[in-house]
């Protein structure tokens, strides 16, 4: 196990990390993180490593993918053509486990300014619904006191793009401004410099090379990609692939992503898809 300032330390030195080195990471930065994963991550002595989207953190609004998963699954079929019609989804007879992942996956792919308009609908109906979960802190990103407060007792934060949005959707100057608005949010929060990175959903086709050269202009050391395979940082710093520990996942499935064949599989699904 290391922490971040070994990493740093090795990117910035050229020498060797441990064999096999593990850092443990947390995407978004929900307020969860400091109730729950803090405590235990601090009893077992383990420096994390947590990237956030400042225009969640600065609002304090519950995060739009969240919002967006609680509207579909507690409105009626009838009550979502007008979104399909928006994604230009076709009309068909809606199935909740294949429309649900569907509409969150288009939404991704939305220019921030758009998908927030859409946002802001589904927050005004859910506050009408009387089983409302919309607003239940789990949805909600940590505040500035909390992050302050973690960043004094070693966790170390990163940047994630101002508004979580996938870079290749945004022209290049946008993509720019993200991630120069974000690095000088967390920098000026705490005060430090802010040496890395986290690609918004993380997939090969999420980020290129001119993001990464936008990454090392700014001053940051190492991104970090989603690819689900093992890597060196002495390979691609701003390329570091992690392996995502799933909600879902069991202990000997998670061995298993660990072994860093999920990458591989992926690859072989969409080979098949495509045939």
């Amino acid at each position: 196990m290391i922490d971040p300032a070994q990493l740093l330390s090795a990117l910035e030195s050229g020498l060797s990390l441990p064999k096999n080195p593990v850092l443990i990471t947390f995407d978004d930065g929900y307020e969860s993180y400091y109730r729950l994963a803090a405590p235990v991550l601090k009893y077992l002595g383990i420096r994390a490593l947590v990237f956030i989207p400042t225009y969640y953190v600065e609002r304090q609004k519950p995060f739009w993918f969240d919002v967006a998963w609680s509207y579909i699954k507690q409105s009626k079929p009838d009550e979502l053509i007008w979104l399909m019609d928006v994604l230009g989804l076709k009309y068909q007879k809606f199935n909740r486990s294949i429309h649900q992942p569907l509409f969150i996956n288009t939404m991704k792919r939305m220019l921030p300014e758009v998908r927030e308009k859409l946002i802001d609908r589904m927050e005004h109906e859910l506050s009408g619904m009387s089983q409302s979960d919309a607003l239940n802190r789990l949805y909600y990103p940590l505040r500035y006191e909390q992050i302050r407060e973690l960043a004094e007792e070693g966790t170390i934060f990163g940047g994630h793009t101002h508004t979580h949005t996938i870079l290749t959707v945004m022209p290049d100057w946008k993509a720019d401004s993200e991630i120069v608005e974000n690095k000088s949010i967390v920098e000026d929060l705490l005060s430090r410099p802010c040496h890395f990175f986290a690609y918004p959903n993380g997939g090969h086709a999420d980020y290129n090379n001119a993001h990464k050269l936008i990454l090392r202009r700014v001053g940051y050391k190492a991104a970090f990609s989603l690819t689900q395979r093992r890597s060196s940082i002495y390979e691609d710093a701003m390329d570091i692939s992690r392996i995502n520990a799933a909600p879902e996942d069991t202990v000997t499935s998670l061995l298993f992503r660990c072994t860093g064949v999920m990458s591989i599989i992926t690859l072989l699904r969409r080979y098949v898809e495509t045939e």
